[in-house]
């Protein structure tokens, strides 16, 4: 090859390693692997990142002494509210409790006034009459007494300074517990005091995890560690980051260096036992950098097709270099065993081959192209996209460069290449072999069964997680087991307010025949607290003329008794009124649009029932199922599925979905996968004889990945599903090589075990090791598929080059005179 071949290659290949590496995206969210059609995805996802907030930050504090977390939490607030270039906003309390400070205060107030002005018409007309006149004195005087002798956790945190009752709209309309007045369990603290939370958002909001990682440093060092040094009396008390921002930099950082570390342990092993094999240096250089740019052109070509590339596609990295790597080896070893060979000779000697094994496992391997999981389908076509370009450089790049050095084998190897046919005794071992595993698997498929499907959508957990340990014991804290039942959220999500506020019309009239009957046993929807155009216009003017006496009113809760402080928040809630601009509704004609919280009201509490996002609007509400019962087995559920614009959501409902999606991915993958194998082998091989070879080999590798799977426990899931087109890929590319080695064999004498059997060996080999590189991962899907591929690559090796030449031999093809036929390409 002239060199300036090899100049304009190099070139090309730095340019698109450069344009893939730039479109690389570790940011890795649980659902953005999962199909965006899936049910419960889109509920799911507007949860998460509407209403729970990406860049929120939960800190869960920890004591068995729950005046010592109580102090914690508050003296953490006020530290990180002084790093005013870290922090956005911090919050430890809820609206009405009354330490919440001015902040809360002026939240709350907004909330009350949005709550009257959205009431039910007759209920705000109720309230001025009743605060009319005297009627304002008397309700003060009321609440007054009822404060006095009553245990109501809403009258006692409300009647201290609501003598007017305003706030009973926002209580009507919004989950009581939201708002810190359900006495000891406040939505902020657990029922015993024990466990405590903190909210914090960071003032630079961005997505990407490096900037992420960033900040829970800081938050870490500048927040935690400094101010437990600061508060020594804190010491003992146990500290936990989770949330969204948690989860995306523990799974991103931990799939990148995963990943880096299966890339790295796989080229180690390929390099290591190439110099076992060959104890040269140079064509295992060449080698490395054949491989290389194999994986940068994949990169930039993938680049240019996606835009960007999700890290867990990046999985192409590891699988290619063990599968191209033959394709070199394999010729590498064809040129050493020919005399007189010359690049053109090894090239029309192993084309053949390699074109075809090509061929086979990208059409595999592009077949999860069609996986709904659109990491699993970038993977699938990466792979594909690789095989192809790393066969044209192995053989075009790496081949006659290696040539060049003239590697020759060594004559014993040479004088073993021809050896004479092994004993009866040894012909005999394989055929042992095969039945005492088909034996074995037989045994632990009927004792154990075949492998399940797991029905979580937490297969990307990491092992060791701080973010999934704080939320585990936020759901034991505050979720106790004793509770009544399950809680699972419901969103309303449309285009404007009008299919939002009919989706909820249509689950209230649904939920309370359903509780009644004891199908739920709670449930709550922000309906009576979103914007209402016809409520607001009817409201909005009674309110204001009440808002006008504000004098008045002030006057007549001294009189019953109260301090006139007990007036501020009726002063802030009745301001707020008055800056709103009145909505007049001509008579016939629709409500115009409604009036809706400022932005700083939609960052707080009130944010997380109701919030508007670009062109969507979004409500979240919740059902509560009666104990022991989940989301997949409940009509209401079902009912609920069926209204427009409502979706169940939440990762246990997220979870009753992922069993059929694992089935689906099954059939949509391995039925076209199994479909264009079956078409091929027609193709590639002759007759019946070596496709029924071919197929019995695949299938005996699948039945030890299965026996090894029931055998540890192990499951099916979305991420080590692709063991199976992998291990079928990889058992089609050993068997082609193989059984053209074997026909070349016939011809020429020899077994056909030694050179390409040594070159699969070596190939295989180094691929199950550096997938088994991912079993000491701290990833549990990573883990999951590096076993599973592991152990299918290693058994597809022994099959394709232990029992593949045994069958061969046991099963001989007819002869028919003397006439060959060969498959010639051009």
């Amino acid at each position: 090859m002239h060199r300036w071949y090899y100049v304009i290659l190099i070139i090309v290949t730095a340019a698109m390693g450069w344009l893939g590496l730039s479109r690389l995206n570790y940011n890795v969210q649980v659902l953005d692997l999962l199909p965006q059609k899936m049910e419960g995805l889109a509920g799911t996802r507007v949860m998460l990142e509407t209403f729970q907030k990406a860049n929120r930050l939960m800190m869960t504090l920890e004591s068995p002494d729950s005046a010592v977390v109580e102090a914690a939490s508050l003296s953490l607030a006020e530290h990180l509210k002084g790093l005013k270039t870290l922090c956005h906003k911090v919050s430890a309390r809820p609206p009405l409790d009354s330490e919440s400070g001015e902040a809360a205060g002026q939240e709350l107030s907004g909330m009350v006034a949005f709550a009257l002005l959205n009431a039910p018409p007759e209920r705000v007309a109720a309230l001025s009459s009743q605060l009319s006149g005297p009627g304002a004195q008397s309700k003060a005087a009321a609440t007054l007494e009822e404060l006095a002798t009553s245990q109501d956790p809403q009258v006692l945190a409300a009647g201290a300074y609501d003598p007017l009752g305003l706030t009973g709209a926002l209580f009507e309309a919004t989950d009581p517990k939201l708002l810190g007045a359900t006495g000891a369990g406040n939505g902020y603290r657990s029922s015993d005091g024990t466990f405590h939370l903190v909210f914090a958002e960071p003032i630079e909001i961005s997505t990407d995890y490096h900037v992420v990682t960033q900040w829970l440093q800081r938050m870490k060092t500048e927040g935690i560690e400094a101010w437990k040094k600061a508060n020594p009396q804190f010491a003992g008390v146990e500290v936990r980051f989770t949330g969204e921002p948690a989860f995306r930099a523990e799974i991103s950082n931990g799939m990148e260096k995963d990943m880096s570390q299966s890339v790295g342990g796989i080229t180690f092993i390929v390099g290591f036992l190439f110099w076992l094999l060959h104890r040269t240096i140079k064509p295992l250089l060449l080698l490395m950098v054949a491989i290389l740019m194999t994986n940068l052109l994949t990169l930039g070509t993938a680049g240019l097709i996606y835009g960007g590339l999700n890290v867990m596609s990046m999985g192409f990295a590891a699988i290619l270099t063990g599968m191209i790597e033959d394709f070199g080896v394999v010729a590498l070893h064809e040129a050493q065993a020919m005399k007189g060979a010359t690049w053109p000779k090894v090239c029309r000697r192993v084309l053949p081959g390699v074109i075809w094994s090509a061929l086979t496992t990208a059409f595999v391997f592009g077949s999860l192209a069609l996986s709904s999981l659109p990491g699993i389908a970038q993977l699938g076509t990466l792979t594909a996209l690789g095989i192809l370009i790393g066969a044209a450089i192995m053989l075009f790049g790496f081949l006659p460069l290696a040539m060049k050095f003239k590697v020759r084998v060594k004559e014993a190897q040479a004088a073993q290449a021809i050896e004479a046919p092994a004993s009866s005794f040894r012909q005999k071992i394989p055929g042992w072999c095969a039945a005492a595993l088909l034996v074995a698997c037989g045994v632990i498929l009927a004792t154990k069964g075949l492998p399940g499907i797991h029905r979580g959508a937490n297969v990307l957990r990491p092992v060791e997680s701080e973010a999934f340990t704080a939320l585990e014991r936020f759901q034991a804290k505050m979720e106790p087991p004793e509770s009544k039942g399950e809680w699972l959220p419901i969103v309303s999500s449309g285009d404007s307010d009008a299919p939002v506020a009919a989706a909820m019309a249509a689950a209230r009239a649904t939920l309370p025949a359903a509780q009644a009957e004891g199908r739920i046993t709670a449930w709550y929807l922000p309906d009576r607290i979103f914007p209402n155009a016809t409520h607001q216009a009817a409201n909005l003017p009674i309110l204001q003329t009440l808002a006008a006496n504000q004098t008045r009113l002030k006057e007549s809760i001294v009189a019953a008794g109260y301090e006139p402080e007990a007036f501020e928040l009726a002063h802030r809630v009745l301001d707020r009124i008055l800056q709103w601009k009145p909505l007049p509704i001509p008579p016939g004609a629709p409500a115009g649009p409604a009036i809706w919280p400022d932005p700083l009201l939609l960052e707080g509490t009130l944010g997380n029932l109701i919030q508007r996002t670009g062109d969507r609007v979004h409500a979240l509400g919740f059902i509560q199922l009666p104990p022991g019962q989940i989301p997949g087995d409940s009509a209401v559920v079902d009912a609920l599925e069926k209204i427009p614009g409502l979706y169940p959501a939440g990762w246990r409902y997220l979870n009753q979905k992922i069993l059929p999606l694992v089935r689906e991915e099954a059939k949509r993958i391995c039925i076209p996968a199994g479909v264009v194998l079956l078409a091929l082998m027609f193709v590639v091989f002759r007759g019946a004889r070596e496709i029924l070879l071919a197929v019995a080999a695949l299938l005996f590798s699948g039945l030890i990945l299965l026996a090894f799977m029931s055998m540890r426990g192990m499951e099916w899931n979305f991420v080590n599903i692709a063991a199976i087109p992998l291990s079928l890929g990889l058992g089609l590319d050993f068997t082609i090589h193989m059984i053209y080695a074997l026909r070349r064999h016939d011809r020429e004498g020899g077994d056909g075990t030694h050179g390409v059997g040594r070159a699969l060996a070596y190939c295989g080999l180094s691929t199950g090791l550096g997938f088994g590189s991912l079993a000491v991962s701290g990833n549990t899907g990573l883990i999951s598929m590096g076993l599973c591929c592991m152990v299918g690559v290693l058994a597809t090796l022994f099959t394709a080059a232990f029992l593949l030449p045994w069958a061969w031999r046991a099963w001989p093809r007819p002869r028919r005179g003397n006439r060959q036929v060969e498959i010639k390409v051009a």
